[in-house]
């Protein structure tokens, strides 16, 4: 599913673990990244839902991790996973974002 998503969106990777952070698919130029893309996710993930309950704002839906040379987007799939993007061009984000929300709703349906 995950490499279909990269076909079109521009995205450099991208990886679907689970909340524990075991890597569950991965596609793209993602290499050894996959295992540490998908405990960040999970990292990320479950202290921002700590946070999110803590501010009465609820769970998390996803953010923007940016960092010297790309940006990481990390989206709750369900309760049960988190997909993380990788995209290097600034300018293909707008697109990535478009196809992760479009794909997000049958990830949910197969996890």
């Amino acid at each position: 599913m995950l490499a279909q998503f990269m076909a079109v969106s521009g995205a450099d990777w991208a990886s679907l673990s689970d909340r524990e952070g075991f890597l569950i698919e991965s596609a793209g130029d993602i290499g050894v990244e996959a295992e540490v893309a998908a405990a960040m996710a999970a990292c990320l993930a479950e202290s921002s839902d700590g946070i999110g309950r803590e501010l009465g704002r609820g769970a998390l839906g996803g953010m923007l991790i940016e960092f010297e040379k790309g940006t990481v987007l990390l989206h709750r799939v369900g309760p049960a996973a988190v997909l993380a993007v990788m995209c290097k061009d600034a300018a293909a984000l707008g697109k990535v974002r478009y196809y992760v929300k479009k794909l997000l709703p049958d990830l949910a349906r197969v996890i």
